[in-house]
C-alpha cells in the first residue's frame, strides 16, 4: 500500500486512529454507538464527514475513516470524532497537507538520480574516462574557482578609484585644453594665421579649367 504521509491535499485517503477513554485506553464498540465524525478546513466551521468510523476487528479500539478529496482540500485539515460510548473522549486529529506524499517525492528523487547517472554515462562514453577525469579535476580541483576569482578581481577594478573607468575618464577629460609637449597653447594661438579661403577657391577654379582644356 502506498504511503499517504504527509496527508496529500485534495486527495481521497484513509486515516487510522484509536478512540480512547479518560485513562488513555482504547475503547471498543464506538462505531456502533451513535458516532459523529466531522471535518474542518483551514479553520472553517465543522461539517459532517460522508463516512463514519469503522472499528478494525476484533474489538481493537482502533478505527478508520475514509475521507473524500473534498474533505482534504485544505492546507490544514482538522477531524473530530465523537461517540456516545460511556467514558470515551472526543478524538481530535490535525493534518497539515502537502502537494506530494513521501512516496511521490521519493519517486521524483529516484528519477533525478537516474537522469544524473545517465548523463554521467554519456560523458564517459563521449569523452572517455581520461577526459572525464580531467574535467572532474578541473571543476573539483579548484581551477574553475580560481578562474572565477580572477575574473571577479578584474571586474572589481572597474570601480577602483585609482585605476577604474572613472579614473581613466578623468585623465582623458584632463587632456582637453592642456598644453602640448614642446609648445604652448597661447603661443600657438598667437602665431596662427587663418587660411585664405577665397584664394584657395580661385586656385581650384583655375586648375579645373586647365584640366578641361588639356
Amino acid at each position: 500500500m502506498a504511503s499517504s504521509f504527509p496527508l496529500k491535499k485534495n486527495t481521497a485517503t484513509r486515516i487510522v486512529f484509536p478512540i480512547l477513554d479518560a485513562d488513555g485506553d482504547p475503547v471498543t464498540g464506538a462505531a456502533a454507538d451513535t458516532p459523529d465524525s466531522e471535518y474542518s478546513l483551514d479553520g472553517a466551521s465543522f461539517i459532517d464527514i460522508a463516512d463514519e468510523i469503522h472499528e478494525i476487528a476484533t474489538a481493537s479500539g482502533i478505527y478508520y475513516l475514509d475521507l473524500t478529496a473534498d474533505e482534504t482540500n485544505g492546507d490544514v485539515v482538522c477531524i473530530q470524532v465523537k461517540t456516545a460510548t460511556a467514558g470515551t473522549k472526543t478524538t481530535v486529529l490535525v493534518f497539515y497537507t502537502a502537494a506530494q506524499t513521501l512516496d511521490e517525492t521519493d519517486a521524483v528523487v529516484d528519477n533525478i538520480l537516474a537522469d544524473t547517472a545517465a548523463i554521467d554515462g554519456h560523458i564517459t562514453a563521449d569523452y572517455g574516462a581520461a577526459q572525464k577525469g580531467v574535467l572532474d579535476d578541473w571543476v573539483n580541483g579548484g581551477r574553475l574557482d580560481l578562474l572565477i576569482d580572477a575574473i571577479i578581481t578584474y571586474v572589481d577594478l572597474i570601480d577602483d578609484a585609482n585605476n577604474g573607468l572613472a579614473a581613466i575618464k578623468a585623465e582623458v577629460e584632463g587632456l582637453a585644453g592642456a598644453a602640448m609637449r614642446g609648445t604652448d597653447n597661447a603661443l600657438l594661438a598667437a602665431g596662427y594665421t587663418a587660411p585664405d579661403n577665397a584664394g584657395i577657391a580661385t586656385l581650384l577654379t583655375r586648375i579645373t579649367a586647365a584640366v578641361a582644356l588639356a
